[in-house]
This record gives structure tokens, sequence and C-alpha cells, in this order.
């Protein structure tokens, strides 16, 4: 849990500069240059004994794991400097209802009723916190939304991962395998970056590695049920950080909306960790 909570402090931070920087300077070389700087950081991390990478143990699984994140965050920054960090973070939240609709849909796994009520009350949140006070949906909002499954397949494999590699293992080849994906697109928008966007760029590459670290031991090292509610702090750092750098007020239904989709998305992940646990013992 502490793991996380530290993480979720570190992304609130990062996704502040990286949307500060987006507003001003194209997303998609924030994107290219967040991940070269972060490569930068794990290499001097990693390369104390000597110039050799660490070998992947299933490097396959790397490979698809960083073309889906790829994907991911291409989306996420579409929208990145369009939507306040409160929403932003909300929206984010429902991963892993996600995480059950594609279980369902391609891993053929029973969705019973309580579970398929669970992920309806979710996305019922959701609803909260694209139409705050009512008003018309920002296109930007689900631009942001729909990079949530993405990044959750991610995430998933990412747990898969540390049954095989070390955390700084995957984060390092995360940082290689997105940065040389990112490049293409980045190169057709390309711009240097001024001194100043230069320094917050190496910033935001140091804390997305030390974010990426931290978020991947915590998957190692706990149960999701046992961590996912450590997940709402991330909305107060984001709130606050939005408030005082952009003067972002969240409205109330954003809070309502995220209490909601955290209670739907611990509610699964709590009876999925049950469900397992239930399997080991029959074994």
């Amino acid at each position: 849990m502490a793991w996380l909570a530290f993480a979720g402090v570190v992304f609130a931070v990062l996704n502040m500069l990286m949307r500060r920087l987006s507003i001003e300077y194209d997303p998609y070389l924030t994107q290219f240059w967040r991940n070269f700087f972060g490569m930068l950081v794990m290499l001097a991390l990693l390369f104390r004994h000597g110039p050799v990478l660490p070998r992947s143990a299933n490097f396959p699984l790397q490979l698809l794991r960083n073309v889906v994140h790829t994907l991911g965050l291409t989306v996420w920054f579409t929208a990145l400097g369009h939507v306040p960090l409160a929403e932003m973070t909300a929206i984010s939240f429902t991963a892993p209802l996600f995480v059950t609709i594609g279980a369902a849909l391609f891993l053929r796994e029973k969705v019973r009723l309580r579970r398929g009520l669970a992920v309806a009350v979710g996305f019922s949140g959701v609803l909260v916190v694209l139409q705050p006070g009512g008003q018309s949906v920002d296109w930007h909002m689900i631009v942001i939304l729909a990079s949530a499954p993405i990044m959750a397949t991610s995430f998933l494999l990412a747990k898969v991962l540390t049954r095989h590699d070390s955390p700084a293992t995957i984060v390092l080849w995360q940082n290689v395998l997105v940065t040389a994906m990112s490049l293409p697109l980045a190169l057709w928008f390309w711009k240097w970056p001024d001194p100043e966007q230069f320094g917050w760029l190496l910033l935001c590459g140091v804390l997305g590695s030390i974010g990426h670290i931290s978020m991947v031991q915590g998957f190692k090292v706990a149960e999701i049920s046992a961590i996912q509610p450590i997940n709402f702090l991330a909305l107060i750092w984001s709130a606050a950080l939005g408030y005082l750098v952009f003067a972002d007020v969240p409205a109330v239904t954003t809070w309502i909306g995220a209490a909601i989709i955290l209670a739907a998305a611990t509610y699964i992940a709590r009876r999925e960790a049950l469900a397992a646990r239930r399997a080991g013992t029959a074994a």
C-alpha cells in the first residue's frame, strides 16, 4: 500500500507537469521525450556494473505489453492538455472495470450477477464524472476514457511480467521500447524544446521511472484487492495540484463519480481475490 501511495503522489506531479508542457509543446513530443529521459535514468541506474542491458525472461511478452502501452499513451496524450487533472484521474479509476469486461469477452470468463452489477454501477459513476452539472460531454474526456482499457491491459501484462522479471527490468524495457515506438509520430511533429521545456521534460523522465518502479513493486508484493482503495488518494493529489497550478476547481460530481467508480472497482478486485483463494484451496 505504501508503494502504491508513493507512486500516486509521483504520478500526480508527473501528470501535472506533462499537462502543463502539452499546452505549450506538442503532446506527442512530450510523450517521446518523457520516455527517452526515463530510459536514460534507468540506464544510468542499471549500468553501474557495466553497459549490459538486463535480459528479460519473457521478451515477447515485454514487446506485446509495450505495443499496448504505447498505444494507450498515444491516445491519452492526445487529450492530456484539455482535461482537468481531477477528472482525468477519476476516469483512470475505470481500468478494473474494463479488465472485467475484457475477461468476459476474450477469456470467456463467467461474469456473475453481482460482478456484472458492480461494473454497471462503476460506469454510472463514469457518467457522473463526464457530465458535471448537466453539461454536454467533452470529447477530450471520451478520449481519456478510451485510453483506460488499453492502459488496464498494459498494467495486467506488467503484473504477469513480475513473475519473470524485476521491476527495474520491466520499467527499463518499457522506456526503451516505448521510446522507439513513439519516435515515428514524434518526428512528424518535430520541434526542439527550449531550455526550460528541456529541463521539465528531464524531470518528467526521472519522475516517470520512479513512479513506475514503485507501482510495479506494489503489484509484485500485494494483491490488487488490498491496494485498490489507495488509488483514491491520487484524486486528492491531482485535485490539489490542479487547483494550485491551473486554478481548476473539481466539481462535486467529480468526487461523487470517482467514489462510485472506486467502490465498484474495489468490490470487483475483492471478489477476484476471494475466488482465486477458493480455487487455490480446492486445488
